[in-house]
């Protein structure tokens, strides 16, 4: 923590899995805005996963503290930031701002109309009519803008029919530029539409229904009605009006955010999020916070840094890299390219990391996510020169008898079904017998705990169920069916391993699905990608695969490190599945 307080320009953080990474970014920003409290600090990420799980930290130690700086969580992509940090969306706060700023608005009319002897309910009455019109005004006049930019989407692929290629790329990003567009309007429009439903409401509590329910020409001439026959009325209709314009349009448009997130002390966002707002772009920081930036590509990377005059890039190189088409690791390409592998497999992190002088590079070396024996089986075979101290006192939850053992490799290697299946459009592959035994052990284990926790008092057991091919999930998905109401001790995630990188459980089945006669192991061969779906447990690990084709795969082969420790280190055993 202190070289990181410390560092003048950029500091390297290297964090293997369940050493904190989330917690010393989190304890980071607290720390510097407690020695700086003007401090404006940028917090990005490559996943929303952990953007959010370091939004959620950094508002829980704010509270606990007792603080009150501002933090903002920018994005567009609803469906996949977390319902934990809505308080925290970039439209939650604006509108808090907007309902500080208008509360203050009203007061200040109010206190003018009892200068005067001019009843509060008139001056609320004319503002809330005055607003009414602009917000439906806004929101006639954003229909409009949807339709328009609607056709010029429909118009826009048509270009690609014309018969010249080197349009494509232009007409795809106008084409997502455009629905960019369309989608910001479109939320323009449900703010304004919510705001006059709200406005109608007021009315009504102001004991004016009859003019709650007019709309277009009607209400403007109600408003006029209502302000030439009120001497009160008329009296303040400057302040009405300017009041009334400033609440309607406050916060309610782009050029608002701007003004907004320069107070902020804290924005996070993903990497390329950040220029999701168009108020963030020319936006500076003191401090910008990369956390999984060993996953970030170096133009994803470059967008937030480009903003801050310090840096602290978070990440761990022995975990999943930036994503890769297959064709640039093979061979062919490499050598008519004049490539090396390293060169398009190294991200700008690992980069750094290796360029960058000692003083700029730190390690966490506290785990506390693994318990002991899956600790050691991570540190052995992809750590060798990396310390990493387990701080897991004990396991929370209590496997046995169904799991005697906290690293579990059940061996299906005796099967005649133990083969892998290539689906029809030949991406990937499913392995319905891997598929059947952890269905088996998932139904011992939950029939277990319920027979230990029949009323249910301890809570659920958190079971990820994780492989490397997404055709294996949808394999899983209809063996297990996760969501039906017989798993009543156990919470089950699938996902493949790319996807569940920053997350954890308390146990996690690794279906390795891979078993042919060609010794093909696919993108399995990759240590990184064997390295996350290992260490994501906290109490239990188990392995489901065909031992003996993992072992004897040639060339680039992470299982057998792996199959050489389990069958000699404690806490660690192999099962056979008949």
């Amino acid at each position: 923590m202190a070289a990181a307080l410390g560092s003048p320009d950029v500091l390297i953080t290297r964090g293997p899995p369940g050493t904190g990474k989330t917690t010393f970014i989190a304890e980071l920003i607290m720390q510097e805005l407690a020695r700086n409290p003007a401090a404006r600090i940028l917090l990005a990420s490559q996943t929303h996963v952990a953007i959010d799980n370091a939004v959620e930290r950094v508002a829980e130690l704010r509270m606990q503290a007792g603080l009150d700086f501002e933090i903002v969580r920018i994005g567009t992509n609803d469906e996949r930031i977390s319902e934990d940090v809505e308080p925290q969306r970039l439209h939650r706060r604006l509108q808090a701002w907007t309902d500080q700023v208008s509360a203050r608005v009203s007061a200040y009319a109010e206190a003018k109309a009892a200068e005067r002897n001019v009843d509060r309910t008139t001056v609320l009455v004319g503002m809330a009519l005055e607003q009414l019109v602009i917000c439906d005004d806004d929101a006639l006049r954003t229909s409009d803008l949807i339709g328009i930019q609607q056709d010029e989407l429909e118009r826009l692929p048509r270009r690609r029919q014309e018969g010249n290629p080197g349009l494509d790329l232009d007409v795809a990003g106008n084409v997502a530029a455009r629905r960019l567009e369309l989608a910001q309007l479109r939320e323009r429009k449900r703010a304004a539409e919510a705001e006059s439903n709200r406005l109608r409401d007021q009315l009504g509590a102001l004991g004016r229904p009859d003019m709650a329910s007019l709309r277009g020409s009607e209400l403007r001439t109600a408003v006029e009605r209502f302000m030439d026959q009120s001497d009160a009325a008329h009296q303040l209709r400057p302040l009405i009006d300017l009041g009334a314009d400033w609440m309607a349009r406050f916060g309610r448009q782009d050029h608002f955010e701007g003004p907004f997130l320069s107070t902020v002390q804290v924005v996070a966002g993903t990497c390329l999020g950040v220029l999701g707002s168009k108020s963030s772009v020319d936006l500076r920081f003191d401090l910008c916070i990369v956390d999984e930036a060993s996953k970030a590509t170096a133009t994803e990377m470059l967008v937030p840094l480009a903003r801050a005059s310090r840096w602290v890039l978070v990440g761990d190189s022995k975990q999943l890299p930036p994503f890769q088409d297959g064709a640039m690791r093979k061979e062919a390409f490499l050598k008519d390219h004049d490539l090396r592998r390293e060169d398009v497999e190294e991200s700008l992190f690992g980069y750094l990391e290796r360029m960058l002088p000692a003083a700029n590079v730190i390690s966490l070396t506290s785990q506390r996510r693994m318990v002991q024996p899956i600790n050691d089986l991570i540190q052995a075979c992809f750590y060798p020169d990396h310390e990493l101290v387990c701080r897991r006192d004990k396991p929370r939850h209590r496997f046995s008898p169904a799991l005697k053992h906290a690293v579990t490799w059940i061996d299906t290697t005796r099967s005649p079904r133990r083969g892998e299946t290539i689906p029809e459009s030949r991406a990937g592959c499913f392995n319905k017998y891997e598929c059947e035994l952890v269905n088996t052990l998932l139904r011992r284990l939950n029939k277990q705990f319920a027979k230990r926790d029949p009323e249910r008092l301890q809570g659920r057991i958190t079971a990820a169920v994780i492989t490397g091919y997404s055709e294996q999930v949808k394999m899983l998905e209809r063996t297990l069916r996760p969501r039906s109401p017989n798993w009543t001790h156990i919470d089950i995630m699938l996902n493949t391993v790319d996807a569940f990188q920053g997350r954890q459980a308390d146990m996690v089945v690794y279906s390795v699905s891979r078993s042919n006669v060609f010794n093909y192991l696919g993108f399995l061969d990759q240590p990184p990608r064997l390295n996350v779906a290992l260490s994501r447990g906290k109490d239990a690990l188990v392995i489901v695969g065909d031992r003996d084709f993992c072992r004897s795969v040639t060339g680039e082969n992470p299982f057998q490190d792996v199959l050489r420790w389990i069958g000699k280190a404690d806490g660690c055993n192999v099962e056979h599945a008949e």
